[in-house]
């Protein structure tokens, strides 16, 4: 799988915002406030092809955290993102 191409990770003080950026603006109603760890993530999956397998081995890579926590996590941030079409 693979990610919208138009997404964008910015940071806004400490805060991490995942957006729409296809077209020629930002589209704000598809903005989701986001943590380190998935901001670290989804920059890590940028223009890239991914299975869950991969995204779970780099976290536990990147992060203190067993296979089984970073799989229920993956599993959480990929259902959002399929449900807003940004797979």
């Amino acid at each position: 799988m693979k990610l919208y191409s138009h997404l964008r990770v910015y940071e806004v003080g400490d805060q991490h915002l995942l957006l729409n950026t296809g077209g020629h603006t930002a589209d704000m109603t598809a903005a989701f406030g986001i943590n380190e760890p998935a901001a670290w993530l989804l920059r890590r999956m940028e223009g890239k092809e991914f299975e869950v397998e991969d995204l779970v081995e780099w976290l536990c890579g990147e992060y203190e955290v067993d296979a089984e926590t970073a799989k229920e996590d993956v599993e959480a941030l990929l259902k959002v993102l399929r449900e807003h079409s940004l797979l």
